[in-house]
């Protein structure tokens, strides 16, 4: 089972690809689909629209996000990391 890692407002959280992706909540988003939907099918923004709706907050809120699609099938969705000092 494929999971979605979110690290938002200071916290790490794991979330059952399942649980994100519902038929309804695919559908909100605007995803049709006939068959199984998997990571290998949703875009960034997808990701980012199902995280916003899970937290209950408007979609702006992650985009400065990054949005990491696995080989496993997992995704992270994480703020960008800045290295260094400018």
């Amino acid at each position: 089972m494929s999971s979605v890692h979110v690290r938002y407002n200071g916290e790490s959280q794991d979330i059952d690809f399942e649980t994100l992706f519902t038929p309804d909540k695919l559908q909100a988003i605007g995803v049709t689909s006939v068959g199984d939907i998997d990571a290998s099918r949703v875009t960034s923004v997808n990701v980012k629209t199902a995280v916003a709706q899970h937290f209950d907050v408007g979609i702006t809120e992650f985009d400065d996000y990054q949005v990491e699609f696995h080989k496993n099938g997992n995704i992270t969705v994480r703020p960008e990391a800045v290295f260094g000092r400018a």
